[in-house]
């Protein structure tokens, strides 16, 4: 059963909008991961300083998890994204003036390093942004599985009756019970014939079981004609790349199925000996 909700007159975030709002944090982080050391080695750093300043203002993207819930408890997306923005700014604008000499490289990692925190504080309020996107139309599928008729028809007009509760948000319901259960009750009197058919040949008679799986009878047990489901071969896992069916049993398996068809059609004309159709299941 298929449930498909088209949202409609609800704005939704446009990728160009986010493209312009992320567009500060690939400024500054290209910047420190490119062309900040491309300046450094050209002023007389050593390619390991220039890479360890660069390092180390990258790590500031590891520990994002730490000051993540900060941007969720406090302040709102709006203020911390132009908090973060600002400080990214001041930081890349510091860094512009600062002379790259060895004499300062502590105060210049200090600087990427606060500027790389900042961006990461761009991220975060973004996630939030994306995370309140809406989309135009959503579907969802819905499997349900149940021992009687009636539960089944319960669940049924339980999701018809379902309304939406935006304003100008549409629900559409498509489908139906595909499959009705097959009961006790239509399977049970085709259960006594196979019983007594296994013992006149001498095979154990088989028990009653349920299941959770589905066949074509359940169509005709919904129609309420007498079923017996289950008198294939023995195995496990059907449908699945580990199915396995136990090949010595087939020859009585198969006899169990023919004695009760050849039963049956013996029983054909005598009054009573064979099931009565009992009608749907209520």
């Amino acid at each position: 059963m298929a449930k498909t909700l088209p949202v409609q007159k609800r704005e939704s975030t446009r990728p160009v909008t986010l493209f312009f709002l992320l567009l500060p944090y690939g400024i500054s982080a290209g910047f420190v991961s490119i062309t900040l050391p491309f300046f450094l080695t050209r002023a007389g750093f050593s390619v390991a300083a220039a890479g360890a300043i660069v390092a180390l203002g990258v790590s500031a993207n590891v520990w994002l998890f730490f000051w993540g819930p900060i941007v969720d408890l406090t302040l709102t997306p709006r203020r911390w994204y132009l908090l973060a923005v600002g400080v990214a700014a001041a930081t890349l604008f510091l860094l512009g003036i600062v002379p790259f000499q060895q004499s300062a490289i502590v105060l210049l990692t200090a600087m990427v390093f606060i500027s790389q925190i900042a961006v990461t504080f761009v991220v975060l309020p973004m996630g939030a942004l994306m995370a309140y996107t809406v989309p135009e139309e959503a579907s969802v599928y819905v499997d349900v599985r149940g021992w009687t008729r009636s539960e089944l028809d319960r669940v049924d007009a339980g999701i018809r009756r379902l309304a939406p509760r935006l304003p100008g948000a549409a629900l559409a319901i498509d489908g139906h019970v595909n499959r009705y259960p097959l009961e006790s009750t239509v399977a049970l009197p085709m259960l006594d014939v196979a019983q007594a058919a296994a013992r006149d040949i001498g095979l154990p008679p088989p028990d009653g079981v349920r299941s959770g799986g589905a066949s074509d009878g359940n169509l005709t047990a919904a129609l309420g004609v007498p079923t017996l489901d289950g008198l294939g071969a023995v195995g496990a896992h059907p449908h699945a790349r580990s199915e396995w069916v136990d090949v010595t049993a087939m020859p009585d398996r198969a006899a169990l199925l023919a004695a009760p068809i050849d039963r049956l059609c013996g029983a054909r004309g005598e009054q009573g000996a064979l099931p009565s159709r009992v009608g749907p299941p209520a």
